[in-house]
């Protein structure tokens, strides 16, 4: 089955996934915090280590770090044109709660939203992958920050229903990818 990262390597553009606590590059394994038994790393929130294209490609395993990693790109000027960040368990609220997700995307996105290494033409979708409630219908909290955000857009809010897949149809519609042939094709694109 065809991915995002698929897409983006027919037309040579970098990505990377930095995965807050992944024990190794490529680690297709959970990692458990033996100090205090939290699920640090889990493998289910690096979706991409799901698809056969991705792990049994060394190329690709070598594209999925941990945040030393990012720091260290981010520092010397190699973050690639598209990456997937994801915090630990703790950190992403699914073992605590928002006001400490809150706190975590405070403390990691402030330095960057002000380093004009990063911020050059980018767009960061901040975004949670389900409610608390399972028996309700899916409604996330989504954010659009960055640059690439036009001044007219800032502060404002969109009705449109938006869905996972257009975090994809974005990504296609800003590198002009065409798209995966699956509910990419028809999801609304959250900029353009």
């Amino acid at each position: 089955m065809k991915t995002i990262i698929d897409l983006l390597e027919d037309v040579d553009i970098s990505w990377s996934l930095y995965q807050e606590d992944i024990p190794y590059t490529g680690s297709g394994g959970n990692w458990i915090n033996h100090g205090n038994r939290a699920n640090n790393y889990v493998r289910k929130h690096n979706p991409l280590m799901s698809y056969d294209s991705v792990t049994s490609n060394e190329d690709c395993l070598e594209k999925s770090k941990n945040f030393t990693m990012f720091y260290s790109n981010l520092k010397v000027g190699t973050l690639p044109q598209w990456m997937f960040i994801t915090p630990n368990m703790t950190n992403d609220r699914h073992d605590t709660s928002v006001t400490v997700a809150g706190a975590w995307a405070k403390s990691f996105l402030e330095p960057l939203l002000s380093n004009p290494t990063f911020m050059q033409n980018t767009l960061i979708i901040l975004t949670f992958d389900e409610t608390k409630c399972y028996l309700c219908r899916n409604r996330v909290f989504s954010v659009l920050l960055g640059d690439a955000v036009s001044s007219s857009l800032k502060g404002t809010t969109n009705d449109t229903a938006f869905n996972h897949y257009s975090i994809i149809s974005t990504v296609d519609n800003n590198w002009n990818l065409g798209n995966l042939g699956l509910k990419d094709a028809t999801a609304p694109v959250m900029i353009k």
